[in-house]
């Protein structure tokens, strides 16, 4: 008897069973009828503590979470601005890029059309001595051909 007295007292210490108690606030409805000098509903002193402080904690909880969402508007339209910034600049830096090439490409073409201008135009004085050489090497041809030949070609 005395070890099942020790094994019931272990048992219940290893699998007791807890009881909890909400004793934070309640509600008691009455009715028509019961003995109260009104229809509606009884609540404990801590139960109307607790409906104060959430009917006072509302407005202040409505704040709090409008700037917490404005304050996360504003990060994200922050880092929307910084990415187009960014892009802006980027894309300056490679229109600068791009200006600057087609000025000193410009440069470069102003420079050679003034180094044509500037030199002189050997083109028809070489067409000229080509076109006499021609001429004459093709009247001495006929000439020494017919020296030989003894045939007059003129």
């Amino acid at each position: 008897m005395k070890y099942l007295s020790l094994l019931l007292i272990a048992s219940q210490l290893m699998y007791s069973i807890n009881a909890y108690c909400d004793n934070t606030s309640y509600m008691t409805p009455l009715n028509k009828g019961m003995p109260s000098p009104y229809a509606g509903v009884l609540l404990s002193p801590p139960a109307i503590a607790s409906i104060i402080a959430d009917k006072e904690s509302v407005p202040e909880t409505i704040k709090i979470e409008t700037d917490k969402a404005r304050a996360e508007e504003q990060a994200a339209s922050q880092f929307k601005v910084s990415e187009i910034e960014d892009k802006a600049k980027t894309y300056k830096a490679i229109l600068e890029t791009q200006v600057n090439g087609m000025l000193k490409q410009s440069n470069d073409w102003e420079k050679k059309v003034i180094d044509c201008e500037n030199k002189k135009d050997l083109t028809v004085l070489w067409l000229s001595l080509g076109a006499v050489g021609g001429i004459a090497t093709t009247i001495a041809s006929f000439i020494i051909v017919s020296k030989f030949t003894g045939k007059s070609v003129f």
